[in-house]
């Protein structure tokens, strides 16, 4: 059985790691059927090794984000999220990360289940017996190796996956299965898929709130509940950092519900250093998508990335006008 896992290694704590060093189930898609055992020579786009049930997936540009920051605050930012989050063995591949892919169960961020892809040179972890066991793998291009036993805590590492030179990727052990069986059918169909642009992009599958904050927010779950997707590019522009989004949704009157939602949102925050930037936000509907844009200017940026000085969380409105 899998232990508890601790706080500080939740989903929430290790996708707050993935941003911060930064800054410093669908159908598979399959292969054609093959004999059992016979050997390829596939090569996996990061993405594709996600499974579908994880409906949250970002892309972060690591190496653009350091860059864009400085040195110093990417090496204090860096150090901050490190000490709180993930174990040993995806610390060091965060570390030293060039791209991030990181894939979570939207619903259920607390429980831990991942799946984090690392891109870059010499990021993959030294894994060793007794620990570590070299899996079977009928993908010239893919090495796995598994975890012994089943002392790994739920938000550890339980599977690693060598995808070539620079690619690797950490699974956590609710995911092994599914990891597994992407790499022997092939990727799933509705897996998230970020664009390979900005530096950061998302891609989320739409599903219900969590249970407390559907208590706590009920129209709010409502509209969220009525959606589809929601993609998501975050770029550098001269003014700081512009976000652009798509929030698709089954049906018209879905999209005006999250439109006017968006709009009284926008119109209602109540801390000034916001206010500003809410109410440059372009908010458009265009049939079953609503497109949103906003720029938020640099110093903003800075201070959100700062440990005081932080803009206060906004309360979240529950009924539109």
């Amino acid at each position: 059985m899998w232990s508890k896992p601790a706080r500080q290694g939740s989903g929430v704590a290790l996708l707050a790691a993935a941003l911060l060093v930064a800054c410093s189930g669908g159908k598979s898609g399959g292969d054609k059927a093959r004999p059992p055992g016979a050997l390829i020579a596939r090569r996996y786009d990061p993405s594709e090794i996600i499974p579908a049930d994880l409906d949250l997936v970002l892309r972060i540009d690591v190496a653009r984000m350091r860059s864009g920051i400085g040195p110093a605050a990417a090496a204090d930012l860096s150090a901050r999220a490190l000490k709180g989050a993930g174990d040993d063995v995806l610390k060091g591949a965060l570390s030293c990360a060039d791209v991030l892919w990181f894939g979570a169960r939207l619903g259920d961020l607390d429980g831990a289940d991942h799946v984090v892809v690392v891109e870059g040179k010499g990021c993959a972890p030294s894994l060793e017996p007794p620990v570590w066991k070299k899996g079977s793998s009928t993908n010239r291009e893919v090495t796995i190796f598994d975890h012994e036993g089943d002392s790994v805590p739920r938000a550890g590492t339980a599977k690693v996956v060598i995808l070539g030179a620079r690619t690797t990727a950490f699974v956590s052990p609710v995911e092994r299965d599914s990891v597994s069986r992407v790499l022997r059918d092939g990727p799933d169909n509705l897996r998230g898929n970020p664009t390979a642009e900005g530096l950061l992009s998302v891609d989320v599958r739409a599903s219900r709130l969590p249970p407390a904050l559907e208590r706590k927010f009920p129209r709010i779950g409502a509209i969220v509940a009525g959606l589809e997707r929601l993609r998501g590019t975050v770029t550098l522009v001269d003014e700081g950092l512009q976000i652009d989004a798509q929030i698709l949704s089954p049906t018209e009157r879905g999209a005006e519900k999250a439109r006017r939602f968006l709009e009284t949102l926008r119109d209602n925050v109540a801390d000034p250093r916001l206010a500003g930037v809410m109410k440059s936000v372009r908010i458009e509907q265009i049939e079953r998508t609503v497109r949103v844009r906003v720029v938020v200017p640099a110093k903003i940026v800075l201070a959100l990335l700062s440990s005081e000085g932080a803009p206060s969380e906004a309360t979240p409105v529950e009924k539109p006008k």
